[in-house]
């Protein structure tokens, strides 16, 4: 098995793909495998070992050698899967990696190459953790939030709507929140929404669930929202 026979697949994949030689010493690698590891370019072959690489547990706990991916696939001849590890790069910085190992064997079932498979799922882990915050302080505000899809069809509300406006919850969701505000304030908001705005400040009447009538001082941004809706800000009841 050749190394040249790997090289048009090395630069199809959009995974960091590493091969390593029986001896675990880094004989080739693709584009995005150098980005995400860090290789500094002109890089000789065979110089560096996975070991060599930073790689740590999720939690950023050392990693044993004999832990690692790459040595398992080696010592049981079988893949090691999608198995989530922390990376320590030279500029002091870490990245959450997700690699698989797989050993490739030769005519006599012996391991000739170990080829590592590698994603970097650094960005993925800050989104879900950006939105996890946003969640809890959507919820935990005391502000009435209301978010909207482009037809200001109300796709979701926060507590506070319902302990300040009445509840249930099911008032508000898939309902146009046009219906709920006041028919002389309608005009208005029709002039606001034909102007092409991003973000607009403005009160208006919205009905709550008893039927009275309620002043809201709204703050309102435009494509902030899914489906380029609208997230609606009370800043004043």
């Amino acid at each position: 098995m050749a190394l040249s026979e790997f090289q048009p697949l090395f630069g199809a994949l959009a995974e960091g793909i590493v091969l390593c030689d029986a001896q675990l010493r880094l004989v080739e690698w693709n584009q995005e495998a150098a980005v995400i590891l860090g290789l500094p370019e002109g890089l000789a072959r065979g110089t560096l070992t996975p070991r060599d690489l930073g790689i740590l547990r999720a939690d950023l706990s050392p990693l044993p050698p004999e832990e690692l991916p790459s040595s398992q696939a080696l010592k049981n001849r079988a893949p090691v899967l999608r198995r989530r590890l922390a990376l320590h790069r030279e500029n002091g910085r870490y990245r959450d990696i997700v690699i698989s190992a797989v050993p490739l064997l030769d005519a006599r079932g012996e391991p000739e190459f170990v080829a590592l498979a590698m994603l970097d799922i650094t960005r993925e882990l800050t989104v879900v953790s950006e939105l996890r915050v946003l969640e809890r302080f959507f919820e935990l505000s005391d502000d009435i939030l209301i978010i909207t899809d482009r037809d200001y069809s109300v796709l979701q509300v926060n507590d506070a709507t319902v302990t300040q406006l009445g509840g249930p919850r099911e008032r508000y969701l898939g309902q146009g929140l046009w219906g709920l505000i006041h028919p002389d304030d309608l005009k208005m908001l029709e002039r606001f929404d034909a102007s092409g705005w991003a973000t607009r400040e403005f009160s208006c009447r919205l009905r709550a669930a008893t039927g009275e009538w309620r002043t809201i001082a709204w703050q309102v941004t435009r494509g902030s929202a899914p489906q380029g809706g609208a997230t609606f800000f009370a800043r004043g009841v």
